[in-house]
């Protein structure tokens, strides 16, 4: 924070660490009271160091709690002054469509005026041959176009978002190759068509 000045700090919500193992991606948590004080303390500890600090909504495969239970879960990490949402819409569009909710309903379970920074990003399909069942699943890969719904909750969302600081496309390195550079620059230019309509309103 010294050599760079964060303005706000914001990481995924999850279990990194368990037993005094590694884990290659965050962990869900249980849904708990015990949890929310756990992430409470943590986000006090980082607020000694920047300001304003966040979670982001994380996606998960297996969750500890019913899916929609989530933004309630959240709101209460970030019910104290200064500390807000990253909201991430590939990751609750994954979510969605694996557990089979409506994201729309996720999205009215949050206080909107907590979020302080918007990603939106594109993903694939697992191969059929991971799992025993064949299921197939949406994967966070950040490797591919944004889906249209998410556009369209982004286009929702974001006018009811009077604290909202930043936007971010995101794509992973590696997954752009010259094929992909208009698709990436089209998308740039439509997420900042989005924000500049949002600024107009507000």
């Amino acid at each position: 924070h010294a050599t760079f000045g964060f303005r706000w700090y914001t990481d995924h919500l999850g279990a990194s660490a368990v037993d005094g193992l590694a884990m290659t991606l965050p962990l869900p948590l249980p849904m708990t009271a015990e949890a929310t004080r756990v992430v409470r303390r943590r986000l006090a500890q980082m607020q000694r160091v920047v300001g304003d600090v966040g979670v982001e909504n994380n996606v998960a495969y297996f969750l500890l709690g019913d899916p929609l239970s989530e933004p309630g879960f959240l709101m209460d990490c970030v019910r104290a002054p200064r500390c807000h949402l990253l909201l991430d819409l590939h990751n609750v569009y994954t979510m969605a469509l694996n557990f089979g909710f409506d994201p729309a309903d996720y999205l009215r379970r949050l206080d909107l005026a907590k979020v302080i920074e918007i990603h939106v990003s594109g993903g694939s399909e697992s191969d059929p041959r991971w799992l025993p069942s064949g299921r197939v699943l949406r994967l966070d890969g950040h490797d591919g176009a944004v889906p249209e719904l998410a556009w369209r909750m982004l286009e929702a969302v974001a006018p009811r978002c009077p604290n909202l600081r930043g936007v971010t496309l995101e794509r992973m390195e590696g997954t752009v190759e010259d094929a992909d550079v208009p698709l990436v620059a089209a998308e740039l230019g439509r997420l900042r068509t989005i924000v500049q309509r949002k600024r107009r309103r507000a």
